[in-house]
């Protein structure tokens, strides 16, 4: 009797292999053949009408049997319903030239997405020649290269807008304050006003932290309003959940600052929305996410002894889904765990949510029931932050008398900075050109004390400005203003001589604070010899 070789064995022929040519000069009892394609990367099957004839061991390992064990099986068996008939398909239909690959085949068999390639045997018009492939890291690198290309290209967009946005904040922020130091301190608009400067902050953090998403930058932790950051998660989850969820939330603070990661607090509001959903997903339900404050004698203390005493801020996740068993709770967190089907999770999701929560200092629970839901309590340290707008009083306002040149392309901001800086006593020049602010300083050096310049500018940037202006006058003080900017770093700034780089939109208090800063540090450089340029 004829043989099949595969890798491993020697695998006799069944009935169906009747239709084979037994010749020496068979492919199958090639020797050489056998070890050449036992030694390929890619698994190779021999196929007639569906029927398993021929496996080298690494097809047989992607099947999930050995190459004896796959001799006579149906192929197609191996697959769910939906690819059977579509493999059939593409069995059936051979490229008029034996010598031409057909188009690829893909497949997920296992959790792992395979490919088959296809080459029908030279005479034999019945059987086929199969490739088969594990291209599951390929498709997750090609997954990874897509998302890298969607984060780069959201940066960009982001930052573009936090550009534009910080502008416009900068004028809501800095005439809010001009009005509020025109009104005597009784007046009933100064609450209002600081409102205005109120919202305005929260504002800027909330720019900030979509830039460090977008860029999935690392950043230190300071204080953040845990309500801003759930509030655009919640955003970003209702146009991918389907309508069958409903999304419900409960801020019941009205500070909710906690010391935290922005991008890594976001990452766990995800994950947990993410598996709700995915208990919700076959009936719908409700998806109720809750924000209130709790002090940790309150908490359960068999759950919580690492706490310490204080106030809390309590982030619940719940949902009306299929719930859970102890058995399952028992093992959530455990790295690699997973209730769901292969290839729909790695087991890491809430493993990397325990350790988010657990490196902010803070605890998670969970409580549910098979059939009655399911709900994370996550508690952070409560961070108390005084929200008053710094410089509210015109006495604490540090000031000056110096002559400042005020350059930014923006014809608002550059009537905003004029007031503030007036405001402070200062002597302001003002352009809303680069080229014209450099012509305004190369025609009289002496008469400028700072420099402040906006980063963005058409003809020159601000960066290539204070380089020019520094290459007539070095010891001038210069201020860089940027809303969001790639090509500019406080160490690149300060290569160049810049003294400070701020981000827009400035405070009124914190302006003052920098341009006195500034000017008393250069006029000490200069008295002690220090400032004179090499």
């Amino acid at each position: 009797m004829n043989q099949l070789y595969s890798s491993d064995s020697f695998v006799e022929k069944s009935a169906v292999m009747g239709s084979y040519p037994a010749d020496s000069n068979d492919i199958f009892l090639n020797r050489h053949l056998e070890t050449v394609l036992g030694a390929m990367s890619e698994g190779v099957l021999g196929v007639v009408f569906e029927r398993i004839v021929f496996a080298t061991s690494v097809a047989a390992e992607l099947l999930g049997k050995t190459p004896a064990e796959l001799h006579g099986l149906m192929l197609s068996d191996f697959f769910e319903p939906q690819y059977r008939s579509l493999l059939r398909t593409f069995l059936c239909n051979h490229p008029t030239d034996p010598t031409v690959f057909g188009q690829d085949f893909p497949v997920e068999l296992g959790g792992r997405q395979i490919t088959f390639r296809r080459a029908p045997l030279k005479d034999d018009g019945e059987t086929t020649l199969l490739f088969i492939s594990d291209v599951t890291k390929q498709k997750q690198i090609e997954r990874q290269l897509r998302q890298s290309q969607k984060m780069e290209a959201i940066g960009t967009l982001a930052g573009g807008i936090a550009h534009d946005f910080n502008n416009i904040l900068a004028a809501i922020m800095g005439y809010a304050e001009i009005v509020k130091f025109d009104l005597d301190a009784t007046h009933p608009a100064h609450q209002k006003i600081d409102q205005i400067l109120i919202a305005s902050n929260r504002a800027k953090d909330l720019i900030h932290q979509i830039l460090a998403f977008s860029r999935q930058s690392e950043i230190k932790r300071k204080p953040v309003q845990m309500h801003l950051i759930v509030k655009e998660a919640l955003k970003l989850l209702r146009a991918s959940l389907p309508s069958s969820i409903e999304i419900r939330q409960n801020i019941l603070v009205e500070s909710s600052h906690v010391m935290a990661d922005a991008t890594q607090i976001h990452q766990l509001l995800m994950n947990l929305c993410t598996n709700a959903h995915h208990a919700m997903r076959a009936t719908g339900g409700i998806l109720e996410v809750t924000i209130q404050t709790v002090a940790a004698a309150d908490l359960e203390l068999s759950a919580h002894e690492e706490m310490r005493q204080g106030a809390y801020l309590r982030l619940s996740i719940a949902d009306s889904g299929i719930g859970m068993d102890r058995t399952v709770m028992d093992r959530i967190f455990e790295p690699y765990f997973t209730t769901k089907p292969k290839g729909e999770g790695t087991g890491m999701g809430l493993a990397v949510v325990h350790g988010i929560v657990k490196s902010h200092g803070g605890a998670i629970t969970v409580h549910s029931q098979p059939g009655q839901g399911t709900v994370f309590h996550v508690y952070f340290p409560l961070v108390v932050i005084d929200e008053k707008p710094a410089g509210y009083e015109a006495a604490d306002l540090p000031r000056g008398t110096e002559q400042i040149l005020l350059v930014d392309d923006e014809e608002v901001l550059v009537n905003l900075g004029r007031q503030m800086l007036e405001l402070l006593g200062y002597q302001v020049e003002c352009r809303t050109s680069s080229v014209e602010a450099l012509e305004a300083f190369r025609s009289n050096p002496d008469h400028f004390d700072l420099l402040i310049t906006d980063m963005t500018m058409p003809n020159m940037s601000g960066e290539r400005l204070a380089q020019k202006i520094l290459a007539i006058k070095p010891d001038l003080p210069v201020l860089l203003c940027t809303g969001f900017s790639e090509s500019i770093t406080p160490e690149k700034a300060a290569g160049v001589g810049i003294k400070a780089l701020l981000m827009k939109p400035l405070a009124l208090f914190q302006l003052a604070q920098v341009i006195r800063t500034t000017l008393d540090q250069t006029q000490n450089e200069k008295a002690t010899g220090r400032g004179k340029p090499s």
